[in-house]
């Protein structure tokens, strides 16, 4: 298990790496082609567009994570869970059942739900001989 949580790691770092140095030699790229012909303003290396890429980062990330901490607020809080609950509340008992059906059909069965073929299938019966 432990061997699979290091291979996971790694291939994280791996893709987030490729996708940071693409993502930085893009940058780059447009920079330079639009920056100097329109405002006669200086080309950029990689190691400066990493660095402008990391600084942007650092500017714009405390606007998402405030988001973020909202966002994780109203979810430990059971804001979603209250507002679900009224809903189902006001659902009848068959357009519960149908809604509980297209969520199996759509998420899978992963928190055991019953769906309906489960809890309407009857036994075949057999045939009688007369």
């Amino acid at each position: 298990m432990k061997r699979l949580w290091i291979a996971r790691t790694a291939r994280f770092l791996a893709f987030a790496a490729l996708g940071t140095g693409l993502f930085c030699f893009v940058l780059m790229s447009v920079w330079n082609s639009l920056v100097p012909a329109l405002f006669d303003g200086p080309a950029i290396t990689f190691g400066q567009a990493l660095a402008l890429f990391v600084l942007s980062r650092i500017l714009l990330l405390p606007v998402r994570a405030w988001w973020g901490w909202r966002l994780e607020h109203r979810r430990r809080s059971g804001y979603f869970r209250k507002r679900f609950e009224e809903k189902l509340a006001q659902m009848t008992p068959e357009e519960r059942e149908r809604f509980r059906n297209q969520y199996a059909n759509r998420c899978g069965n992963r928190w055991n739900c019953k769906t309906s073929r489960q809890t309407t299938q009857v036994p075949a019966e057999e045939p009688v001989n007369a």
